[in-house]
């Protein structure tokens, strides 16, 4: 954590707690939602999925949304505007331009406002608890999600996708607190990375619970797509990490990428006739190649400008799909793809200033720490390519509060906030 006064006024003292009591009630309704253990139902999955018919769970959540940001704004020298940026509101305010030509408007800026608090909220946040603090925070509100998916699958029935799943693929695998054994999976595999460092940071014990804790529900949630993304994170973390600190950084990242640019070229050759074989295959990565190739279809008809913010998915007749699938993409909540589910909905423009924005942009800040804990430089640099080889299969980015996003938010307040500190020694 970054170095505070050794004297805190009382009332900052209790607007600190007041803060990170919220964050925590903020991560478990948007992680969790109010009904953890409901049975799972084909319609009511896709409701819960847009997040637009439960009006209690979004009164309640927007409702901690303005306390933590009315508490973290109190005795600012810096407006709302300064905390998130402006990259981050052009992104907003790009979304907002697509909904005039987008075929639901109203559902399209329903859930862009709703996008814009869960924004605003996690950035307020981070900035006033600092970005030691907020990660150390969300780590241990990781773990207890996990332990007590862990607990609840054991006693709870519907803490396991059972037979009688819409879904019967995932029958008998663990979901836990969550609506969706992905989910599970997601957050057991975020807790193991960021256990990892911890460990590395604080030597202390409840991380190898933590870590061991994390193995155990992604194994049991059968969750491929995360377990299969860890070691690639970590590693990847770990080497840029050192790259940062290293008195030779500006030439050790251009050999670095020049190797990584001549890798992609080369595997690219090789196996492009055989990866356009797999993706004409409509059962090909478990059935979402079909998604991606309707897809494809469709942004090659609106490549440049999208067909509008959140005009996909959950509204009904009126998706543009519809023209490229047949009525089963009436059921879908996501194309399993966030690249192109950005681009089909913000058009090229949009995709390239969310790239710029929320990857560029964090890593460019990362690469220009001078002095920082090189475990805590890993682990954001893990959790933000984490996040980003994750949505080569699922989609998350820009999508209200989903998980996958949310944890990206969090890393990405907390590069803004690691780089504007005046000292950046974190322990």
């Amino acid at each position: 954590m970054v170095n505070k006064p050794t004297s805190i006024p009382k009332n900052q003292h209790g607007r600190d707690k007041l803060i990170e009591f919220a964050f925590i009630a903020f991560l478990v309704i948007a992680f969790v939602g109010l009904t953890p253990f409901a049975a799972r139902e084909a319609l009511q999955d896709i409701v819960d999925t847009a997040g637009e018919v439960d009006i209690l769970r979004q009164v309640i959540t927007i409702s901690i949304s303005l306390l933590i940001i009315f508490s973290g704004l109190r005795g600012q020298s810096r407006s709302l505007v300064e905390i998130i940026g402006i990259p981050v509101l052009l992104i907003l305010a790009w979304s907002a331009i697509t909904l005039f030509w987008s075929p639901v408007p109203w559902i399209g800026l329903r859930r862009l406002a709703l996008a814009g608090v869960v924004i605003a909220t996690i950035f307020v946040a981070v900035d006033a608890m600092g970005v030691g603090r907020a990660l150390h925070l969300f780590a241990f509100a990781l773990l207890g999600f996990v332990m007590v998916s862990l607990a609840s699958g054991m006693i709870v029935t519907n803490a396991v996708h059972q037979a009688d799943d819409f879904e019967a693929s995932v029958a008998g695998a663990w979901r836990g607190v969550f609506a969706h054994k992905n989910q599970a999976g997601f957050i057991a595999a975020t807790q193991i990375i960021m256990a990892y460092y911890f460990w590395q940071i604080q030597k202390n014990r409840i991380w190898l619970l933590a870590i061991i804790s994390g193995i155990l529900l992604v194994l049991l949630s059968h969750s491929k797509t995360p377990f299969g993304l860890l070691i690639p994170a970590v590693l990847a973390g770990i080497l840029l990490s050192r790259l940062t600190l290293h008195p030779s950084r500006g030439s050790l990242f251009a050999v670095a990428a020049l190797l990584f640019a001549f890798s992609l070229i080369v595997v690219g050759a090789i196996v492009s006739d055989d990866l356009f074989a797999l993706l004409q295959n409509p059962d090909s990565f478990t059935g979402r190649a079909e998604i991606w190739m309707a897809l494809l279809s469709l942004i090659h008809d609106h490549l440049l400008f999208g067909v509008g913010y959140g005009s996909l998915y959950s509204v009904s007749i009126y998706t543009p799909l519809l023209d490229y699938a047949p009525s089963w993409v009436l059921m879908l909540t996501q194309g399993h793809n966030g690249y192109l589910d950005i681009i089909a909905t913000l058009g090229l423009a949009g995709f390239s200033l969310f790239i710029f924005v929320f990857l560029a942009n964090p890593m460019s800040r990362l690469l220009q720490i001078k002095r920082a804990n090189i475990h805590m430089l890993g682990m954001l640099y893990s959790l933000l390519i984490f996040v980003f080889l994750h949505n080569l299969l699922e989609s998350s980015f820009l999508d209200k509060a989903q998980i996958p996003w949310v944890v990206l938010l969090i890393v990405f307040a907390g590069v803004r906030n690691l780089s504007r500190c005046t000292t950046s020694v974190i322990k």
